[in-house]
């Protein structure tokens, strides 16, 4: 999942990538998510209607481009983050590629608490920002974030996420709440939403894991849609299985 082609160089000046990699912003914007966008019940919704890089189909481009990337290290828990993709403009899809791609993330970690934020801009002019925090208090996880998403085209999404991770012995179970707004008001085949934030997106997710040893966990979630885009055709979705970590 989010295959990346990258040559690394690192030190204690921190770590450069060359190739196509997870971007700095498109890295940790979902640490809110509980699933990290793997499962049905992922609540990643804080880059809803946006991609970093278009060109790519089904959402290949989601969180990752061909781009230089730097990571900092730690300065007293305060570290950073950037990529820079030169224009690669090109006959087949000039319209995707007349910028230069930007991305930059600044967080602080300490103990339990992590906070970050970050923008982007990818090579269409299409703009994403978010800021997200999480606390450990041991017994419980809980954390939240804000998404703002500003298209070429005109259209703007605000989305938000909230989720809660409890750990019981050689259980964790998960919960997450998601929803992204249309800014603009949508159109559907059927009729015209014109009022200004009304809902796209509401979603849902519950699940658990259960840890067979350090590396390996069952798995199971659940996860169901709502909102002004799927009133009518609400969908649910739930999956099972097993994870081996390498």
């Amino acid at each position: 999942y989010n295959p990346q082609s990258t040559v690394v160089i690192s030190g204690a000046f921190g770590a450069v990538k060359l190739g196509r990699s997870l971007t700095a912003f498109g890295g940790p914007v979902n640490l809110t998510d509980p699933w990290g966008t793997l499962q049905q019940s992922s609540t990643s919704i804080l880059t809803n209607g946006y991609s970093a890089d278009p060109r790519q189909a089904d959402g290949a481009g989601l969180g990752r481009t061909d781009a230089i990337h730097y990571n900092s290290p730690s300065f007293g828990g305060f570290s950073g983050a950037v990529s820079y993709g030169f224009k690669n403009s090109t006959a087949a899809a000039p319209t995707l590629n007349t910028d230069a791609f930007t991305s930059v993330w600044l967080a602080y970690a300490a103990g339990p608490l992590y906070i970050g934020g970050g923008a982007e801009s990818n090579r269409r002019n299409d703009d994403a920002t978010a800021i997200l925090a999480t606390y450990n208090f041991g017994a419980f996880r809980l954390g939240g974030g804000w998404g703002k998403v500003e298209l070429a085209t005109g259209n703007e999404h605000t989305n938000w996420n909230l989720m809660a991770i409890v750990p019981m012995g050689a259980l964790t179970f998960k919960a997450g709440y998601a929803v992204s707004t249309d800014d603009n008001g949508i159109t559907t085949a059927a009729s015209t939403v014109s009022d200004t934030g009304d809902k796209l997106v509401k979603k849902i997710g519950l699940g658990v894991d259960y840890a067979l040893s350090k590396r390996t966990l069952l798995y199971v979630s659940y996860g169901r849609n709502g909102g002004t885009l799927t009133r009518d055709n609400a969908r649910s979705g739930y999956d099972f299985g097993v994870r081996h970590t390498f």
